[in-house]
């Protein structure tokens, strides 16, 4: 990531994160058929997160260079709150499993001190909203075929590119990765999906041969 060459500086009077809340489910099984719902309501107090300032050095030939130092500092207060589904089903030599989560995950209390990009009622940053999954598998004989589709949703996460633009061209002031201004380097993300596949042929003794792929 574009934190990946900073500096973590820890700070002796850190808060320890705690979580606390509630939580619970229910479940209907019919017969080979399964389906799981989760309700949620949690706060995370104390959460750490790396706070970036920028520095500049003097390279080796000279000349002076942009870098980014990072400071643990305590966010303040972080509710989380949604769903999660489950369902699973068996059908002869079919198995099939689909999950589901549904997050909406939010700053309530800033910590005193906090010198980051979040303020009260932010979203979380790299929370997708939504998380969906379905998989697959066949299995007869000395064949077994899976597969797999996983997709994320909806978050709001850093623009890396255009971080590593102002930290090379050095067109815009320093300040601009800092603070409050960190904020216009948001953007948000729709969503990624992935896939993923593979076969399996059981041989003697113990071996077998696997082939898959993802995307």
């Amino acid at each position: 990531s574009w934190m990946g060459q900073g500096q973590f500086a820890n700070l002796s009077s850190l808060d320890p994160e705690r979580q606390s809340g509630t939580e619970f489910g229910a479940d209907l099984i019919i017969g080979r058929s399964a389906l799981h719902v989760t309700r949620f309501d949690q706060r995370a107090t104390g959460l750490i997160q790396p706070v970036a300032s920028v520095v500049t050095t003097v390279g080796g030939s000279g000349r002076p260079m942009r870098a980014i130092n990072f400071t643990l500092q305590n966010v303040g207060a972080i509710s989380n709150e949604g769903w999660e589904f489950e369902a699973t089903t068996r059908v002869r030599s079919l198995s099939v499993a689909a999950t589901m989560a549904l997050v909406d995950s939010r700053v309530a209390k800033m910590a005193k001190g906090y010198r980051g990009d979040l303020r009260v009622g932010d979203r979380m940053l790299d929370v997708p909203s939504s998380t969906m999954s379905v998989t697959a598998l066949w299995a007869r004989g000395r064949w077994t075929l899976t597969g797999t589709a996983v997709r994320a949703a909806d978050w709001i996460g850093y623009d890396r590119s255009a971080v590593g633009t102002v930290l090379s061209s050095g067109d815009q002031p320093v300040r601009a990765l800092e603070g409050n201004s960190l904020r216009t380097f948001w953007t948000r993300y729709p969503g990624v999906t992935r896939l993923r596949a593979g076969a399996q042929y059981r041989l003697r003794n113990g071996f077998a041969l696997v082939l898959g792929g993802e995307n």
